[in-house]
Order: structure tokens, then sequence, then C-alpha cells
């Protein structure tokens, strides 16, 4: 029997060359003494940081790439914060072999009261053996020892060898506290595990987050997209609506760069006072202002906005004027009476008085709004940079679904199905957070299917957001797919309500066939009950987007809202509670009132809804009249 073994050293000093690995080698030359002529080949051996991702991305390649029969993890096992190898081998399994790691820590504590330090673990992941070894030499090495026995038999197991040599058969009684219980077993262990919906984990392999610790993690792992240039034509205006810029704006001219007239009247030389004046001209918007100055003795009729003509220093409004002569066939001003004694300066706006040149107009961060664009006009711009518009993917999973009507007639659906509503909302919200959208359609309970699905959104988008399968039935195949992929997932389970299997990913991606670089990629897996994808999205989605385009404000705004109600609250978890808002002209604050029955499967909860009042955890009802933190959604 011939066997391919890989040992992965986990350290942030090995990897990082602040010092050698000893244990990796240590382990490998204890394996070759065990295995000798068994081995298939050199021993495959790496070296990566405390991270679980780094971890994970290995030891998938070794089982998915490299066919490995059996793997040694050393290092990452004891109690500090960096120490993740368990929690970032264990999320793997596809079964556990939790004897093995008994063994080890019952022989180990032969040995040394301190291997109680060592959380290891044991498991298969397909037809692949991992085991987790503690990081110093010695452990690690007498870890080995005290699976040398074993160890051959549990591959030849998993290989199906039975041949005599590796059959193994028992004969033992198992010694019960109430006493005189006996179990007595002669089997083989050459047979094939039970796999499916009776082999299938009946608790989730990840650790339940706080939403702090989650929102933490979306902040810090989600990338930022980099700037693009767009030139300020037609097609230009419209794609920059909601835009994030990614450099200052700043003033390249004075504005006004003229001295421009704030009123309809008359420019006027101040130290000329009130009287009667001959009206030299006429200086209308757009008027050269050194095309004609202003004369001693006279007066120019002015228009809002026109320059105001050399020679003159005040404006006076045409209300504080009488006409005195005109010539009715031309429709000219001859003499116009000043009725008050103007001010140097008065109604004009100076050259700049608005914007200096080389002040800064638009800081970098900034959302452009109608009025930013407006100010880029005024500016003089041709092109802008602004952050990369995020591009989302989504796609519906799940055999039970149809396609949404094209049509306007109702339709009944088929026996045990029902339309694709998640799909659309999805869709559709992230058209108003400013993404592009690709949609991916519905993909059936099929892990080719779905992967195929989710690889495409990879290809096409910066994000990929699925409904469905992302919970604990025997179908719920997202996670393993991230998994395969080589992604990494930084949480898959969230303590709130609705949406508590939500599972955030990113993946280095590099598309078939291209032959660029990987870029960073964006997963969520959102849950399948229709309220509770669109909360998610709500919570989770928008400051992730927001950080893909730099958005200054990530989470949706908040504010205080007092409820009309008594609020149930769910004893553990964090709770999204939709509501709709209005103003309380009595109370001086906005009211909240809830939208009704608050099951995830209930989408018309949402209709609506304008807010999602935030209940944290408790017991006691949070009576009527209560000050509530509330998300605004619309």
């Amino acid at each position: 029997m011939k066997i391919k073994v890989g040992v992965l050293t986990v350290s942030d000093r090995a990897s990082s060359g602040e010092y050698s690995d000893r244990s990796g080698p240590a382990v490998v030359s204890a394996l070759k003494d065990l295995f000798k002529a068994d081995l298939h080949g050199d021993i495959h051996t790496n070296v990566v940081p405390d991270v679980t991702g780094q971890i994970q991305r290995v030891i998938i390649r070794w089982v998915h790439e490299e066919k490995l029969d059996l793997i040694f993890t050393t290092g990452g096992t004891g109690f500090t914060s960096r120490d993740v190898t368990p929690e970032a081998v264990s999320t793997l399994f596809t079964r556990s072999a939790q004897s093995i790691a008994t063994a080890l820590l019952v022989g180990s504590l032969q040995i040394t009261p301190m291997a109680a330090l060592s959380r290891a673990v044991a498991g298969m992941i397909e037809q692949t053996l991992v085991v987790t070894l503690p990081g110093s030499v010695k452990g690690a090495t007498e870890c080995i020892q005290i699976l040398a026995k074993p160890l051959p038999h549990a591959l030849a197991q998993i290989k199906g060898v039975n041949d005599g040599k590796h059959a193994v058969h028992h004969h033992h009684s198992h010694g019960s506290c109430g006493g005189g219980h006996h179990h007595h077993h002669h089997h083989s262990h050459g047979g094939k595990a039970e796999t499916g919906v009776v082999g299938r984990d009946r608790k989730s392999q990840y650790p339940m987050l706080q939403m702090a610790d989650a929102l933490k993690l979306l902040e810090e792992c989600t990338p930022s997209l980099p700037p693009v240039k767009i030139h300020l034509t037609q097609t230009g205006f419209e794609e920059l609506m909601g835009r994030i810029l990614s450099e200052d704006v700043v003033a390249l001219q004075p504005f006004p760069p003229f001295r421009a007239s704030i009123k309809d009247g008359y420019a006027v030389k101040s130290a000329g006072g009130a009287g009667e004046f001959p009206v030299q001209g006429v200086f209308c918007a757009g008027t050269d202002p050194s095309s004609l100055t202003l004369q001693d003795g006279k007066i120019i009729r002015v228009s809002t906005g026109s320059a105001v003509p050399d020679g003159a220093d005040a404006v006076v409004q045409v209300e504080d004027t009488e006409l005195l002569e005109a010539d009715k066939e031309t429709d000219t001003e001859l003499r116009v009476r000043i009725l008050k004694q103007p001010t140097a300066g008065q109604d004009i706006r100076p050259i700049g008085c608005d914007m200096e040149v080389g002040q800064v107009v638009l800081e970098k961060g900034t959302v452009l709004g109608s009025a930013e664009i407006g100010l880029l006009c005024a500016l003089g711009y041709k092109e802008v940079n602004v952050y990369k518009q995020p591009t989302v993917a989504i796609l519906s999973t799940g055999d039970e679904l149809v396609p949404e009507l094209s049509g306007t007639a109702a339709a009944a659906t088929p026996a045990g199905k029902i339309f694709d509503s998640n799909r659309q909302t999805l869709l559709q919200q992230a058209k108003v957070l400013g993404c592009k959208i690709v949609d991916l359609g519905i993909a059936s309970d099929n892990e080719a299917a779905i992967r195929e699905k989710i690889e495409q959104g990879f290809t096409n988008a910066d994000m990929v957001i699925t409904s469905g399968g992302v919970s604990m039935g025997e179908l719920d195949l997202i996670k393993p797919i991230l998994l395969k992929l080589g992604a990494e997932i930084h949480f898959g389970r969230v303590s709130m309500k609705p949406g508590k299997p939500t599972t955030f990913a990113t993946l280095d991606y590099k598309s078939k066939g291209s032959g660029g670089e990987a870029t960073k990629k964006v997963f969520f897996g959102l849950p399948g009950n229709p309220v509770s994808a669109l909360v998610c999205l709500f919570v989770f989605g928008v400051p992730s987007i927001r950080k893909l385009m730099s958005h200054p404000q990530r989470e949706l705004s908040k504010i205080k809202t007092k409820n009309t109600v008594a609020l149930r609250r769910d004893p553990e978890r964090v709770e999204y509670h939709r509501v709709v808002m209005n103003w309380s002209e009595v109370d001086n604050c906005f009211h909240s009132s809830s939208t009704g029955l608050q099951a995830s499967h209930r989408l018309i909860s949402l209709r609506s809804a304008t807010g999602l009042a935030i209940l944290q955890p408790g017991t006691e009802l949070i009576p009527a009249g209560s000050m509530v933190d509330t998300l605004l959604i619309a």
C-alpha cells in the first residue's frame, strides 16, 4: 500500500523567516521512519503563517490537486489568539476522526501533563486523513510514535485495502458508569461510512460571531476597488451620480472669473452719488467686460449675472431707479434717475469670491450628487478620477425555484415549486446602492451547477451574492464549494435574527484562460428566506459594497425612534425588526411601527418598511414608547 503524505508547518515566525522551521523536518523524518517503502514519492511540505485562509488553501490544494492520503499540520494548536489551526482544519472536515485526537491526548498525557495545552483535532476531507500536531519538535514526534500502530490501519481502511494485513477485528466491552452494561462488537473497519443525510453534521462547524465582530471582518477583508478616469461627455455625466472621488478637485480658475452683477440694474461710479444720468450702453449676460468702459457721469444697464463693465464700482438695483427718458421705437432707455446713494462694491460679486484658484472645492472621498456634478461643470473640468463602480453578480439556488413571470398575468406554480423572488429583490437593491449588476439566474441544488455559476460570477463581477444553500441541510452546498475554490470563509454564522447562517468569504480569483493576475473577490452567501436575504443585504452587503467603492460612510444611517407597541426580543440574538417610521410633531421624534409578524419567510413584512429596529437580546419585552436604534432602509 503506497501512501502520499504532506506536512504543513503553521508558524508566523517560521513563515516570515524570523527563525528556521524545525518541527516540520522532524515530523517528515519520523514519518519516513514509520512508513519507509510505503511512501509514494517525496513528502510534500509547506510553511504558512497562523492565518486561517492560508492554512486552508494549502490543505485544499493537497487534497484536491495532489490527492494526498495523509496530512499532518504542526503548530498553532495552543490557546493564544493566533492559534487557529484546529478551527481552520476542522471547518474542512467531511467526517470526524475524533478517536485519533483522543488517542493523541491520552498518549501525550502519559508523557507530560502539559499535553493538555495542545488542542488536537483529526478528521477526513473526502479520502484524506488530516491530523493536527503541536508545534514543538518533541511534542510532534512523540505524537507520531503514539499513532505508529493505528495509523497504517486507518489508512488501509480509507484506501479500501482488506488483504488480511490491515484488517482489524475487535472484540471489546465498554463499561458504563451504571455498571454491568457491555456492548460486544465483531466488525471489520474496511467498509464505507455513512454519508448524506444520515452522516451529515448535526452542529455547525462555524463559530457564532457577534455582530460587531462580523462587521469588523467586513471592513478588514473587503478590498477597495482602484480609481478610474471618467471623461465628462454626456455618457460620462450619467455614470457620475453616486460615484466617489478618488482625488481632490481644485479650482483651475477663479469663480466667478469676472466681476459679476448680483442684480438687474445699472453699473455706476459710486462717487457720482444719486441723481440723473444718461445711459451709456447695455451689458447683457455674456458681454466682455472690457468691451465698454464706463465714463464719468454716465451709467450702463446690466443684467443679473452679467459682467460689470470696467470703470464701474457699484450696481444699483432697478427698484431704486426711475426712468426719465426713452426711445420707444428702439425700446432704448436714454436717461435714468438713481434714487439712492450707492456704495463701492454694492451688488457686485468680486472675481474668485466663490472659488479661488487652487482652492480644494471637492475633497477626495466626496460622494458625487447633482450639486457636485454641477460644480465640476462650473469649473470647466473635462475628466475626473473616481473609484471604480462595483459590479455585483446575484444567483438564486434551489430545486424548488422557477423563474419569475415575464408577462402580466398571474399564474399558479407547479406542485412543490415557488417563483424566485430573491434574485430580483437583490438585483434591484444592488442597483439602488450604485452597482452594476450581473444576473446569474437560478441554479439547482447541484454542486457542479452552483460552482459553475459562482465561477461565472467571479469572472464577471467584483462581488457574488447567492441566496439559499448556506444552512445545515444535505443540499446546502455553498460553503463546501467555496472551500474547494480556495476561498477564505471569514464567517459562516452570525448571532442575528433573521440571517444566522449568513456566510462571508473572499477569494483571490484568476479567470480561466486569463493571463492576468488574480484579483480579490468578495462573496456573500445569504439565507434563502426572502426577508433574511434582503435584511442581510442591508446589514452586511451595504457596508461591503461601500468599502468596494470607498464610500466614506460604510453602514446605513442610524437614528433613534420611539416604538409604538411593546416588542418581544430574541433571548440570544440581535433582531432586525421591520418597521414603518413617521415623524411625530407631538414627541418631536420619529415613531416606528412594526410591520407585523416578523417570520423570515414573510416578504410582506418588508412591504413599505422604512427602517430596521435593532432589538438587543433579552428576555423582557421592550415597552412601548422606548427609544430604539433604527437603520434607515428607505
